[in-house]
């Protein structure tokens, strides 16, 4: 398991976990080695990025995106089960007053 240092305080994450959790110090290294990405801000670095990102292209990574911002070609890529969590099966749900909220 990687923790980006950004996403959680890396000492809190080292007290709580131990040797259980690696913090690291880049996004790229974060990806590289991870079995299950957590996406829980809407950091535009999330929008840039490709599927060799994500464990380096080679094994399967799980992706769970709280904010659905990852580039439809992350989505689609084989080796990436995205999980879109929190998505309304609601057909016609008019999401204009969560986008206001949402955005920048």
């Amino acid at each position: 398991v990687g923790l980006l240092g950004g996403a959680l305080v890396p000492w809190m994450a080292q007290d709580m976990l131990g040797d259980k959790v690696r913090v690291l110090e880049t996004l790229d290294a974060a990806l590289d080695g991870a079995d299950l990405v957590l996406i829980t801000t809407q950091d535009k670095a999330w929008q840039a990025l490709t599927p060799d990102q994500f464990g380096g292209g080679r094994s399967p990574v799980t992706v769970i995106d709280f904010w659905r911002g990852l580039p439809q070609v992350v989505r689609d890529a084989e080796h990436v089960r995205y999980i879109s969590y929190g998505k309304t099966p609601l057909e016609g749900f008019d999401d204009t007053l969560l986008r206001g909220i949402w955005t920048d």
